[in-house]
Formats: C-alpha cells, sequence, structure tokens
C-alpha cells in the first residue's frame, strides 16, 4: 500500500472518529440536545453543521409548546445550524425542508452531565 493512501485512510479513519465522538469544529453535539432532543440528521457543509433535532410530540405537548392540540404525529425534528468555527447552534431559517412532523417516535436520547452541557458556548 503506498504511503500517500496509508495517509489518506489515516485521516479519514481520525475524520470519522471525531465526529462521532459527537463533535465537528467546536460545533458539540452535546449542546444541541441537551439531554432533551436527538440529532436525526446531519449535513456538513463549508464551514456549517446542518442537524435535525427530534422532539416527541407528546413531550412539546405537555410543555404548551406548539404542537399543543395537534397529534397526527409522534415527533417533529427541527432544523439547527452551527457555524464550525464558533460552535453555537441557532435554529436554521433557512433550511429547505423546514420544521417536519413524522409518524414515528424519536430515538432515545443519550444523556450526558450537566456539567458538559454547562461548558457549551453561549
Amino acid at each position: 500500500m503506498s504511503s500517500s493512501l496509508s495517509l489518506f485512510l489515516l485521516a479519514t479513519i481520525s475524520a470519522l472518529l471525531y465526529v462521532e465522538a459527537g463533535r465537528v469544529g467546536e460545533c458539540r453535539t452535546t449542546c444541541i440536545e441537551r439531554n432533551v432532543q436527538r440529532i436525526v440528521r446531519v449535513h456538513l457543509r463549508d464551514n456549517y453543521v446542518m442537524v435535525g433535532a427530534c422532539n416527541n410530540a407528546t413531550d412539546a405537548q405537555r410543555a404548551g409548546g406548539i404542537l399543543a392540540g395537534e397529534a397526527p404525529f409522534k415527533s417533529i425534528v427541527t432544523p439547527y445550524i452551527c457555524n464550525k468555527k464558533i460552535g453555537v447552534w441557532t435554529i436554521d431559517e433557512l433550511d429547505e425542508e423546514g420544521i417536519s412532523k413524522f409518524p414515528v417516535r424519536c430515538p432515545p436520547v443519550d444523556q450526558v452531565s450537566q456539567e458538559r452541557i454547562d461548558s457549551c458556548p453561549k
């Protein structure tokens, strides 16, 4: 195997491990999920990370959110965007899919310590 191919494979594996650890640049998945919602889609583009974060409809209804009174769906996915250099998540108002409703519940949320959530950029 050539050294350039080995270097490419090593760089690719390292990048995949870095993304799987829940961080792309300064954008951490913990900072958008916050033990409440679950990321169900991810798009990387230039300096941005774009995700869809899933909330169960019953949780939103209990909280009196925008889903109160509606019930033919079980979850809602909201688009968020983060600049890799800054690490602050905001609602992605330019996302083509927008806020989407789905007939299935969200996957379980991976719980993290409050200390990790508190360390998120604001």
